[in-house]
């Protein structure tokens, strides 16, 4: 039942997930990316490490990964754009990866899904508010 239950929620992560990275493979493969766009690619791999982790139930990857994730916030790269929205946005993205890391060290698959899915979310919120 719980296989089941872990189905009905990685499933539609996955496709989000999918989602996302080929929405970044496009950006990468444009003509004059620029210093920011790599930098944001560089957040898919620990992202990739993240789902791989909670997929396994592999918490030491899950927390190893939101790390790198959080350390990466913390580069002057991240801040793409110096507006009080993509603050917000980024703060938004670093309460998730907060719970991400939390979830994990409680080994918690279901709180580390929702977590993953709402660090999702702010990612594609804060793409669709940058391209307006």
């Amino acid at each position: 039942m719980k296989n089941v239950k872990l189905t009905y929620v990685l499933l539609p992560v996955l496709f989000l997930s999918f989602g996302i990275w080929t929405f970044h493979t496009s950006i990468s493969q444009e003509p004059g990316g620029t210093k920011a766009s790599t930098f944001m690619r560089l957040k898919l791999e620990p992202m990739k490490g993240v789902l791989e982790g909670i997929a396994l139930e592999d918490y030491a990857s899950i927390a190893k990964n939101a790390g790198t994730i959080r350390n990466m916030l913390l580069d002057e790269n991240w801040m793409v754009v110096q507006t009080e929205d993509y603050r917000r946005q980024s703060e938004e993205f670093r309460k998730s990866v907060e719970q991400l890391r939390d979830a994990a060290n409680k080994k918690s698959v279901d709180g580390a899904t929702l977590a993953y899915f709402q660090m999702t979310l702010r990612c594609v919120q804060c793409h669709q508010s940058l391209r307006k």
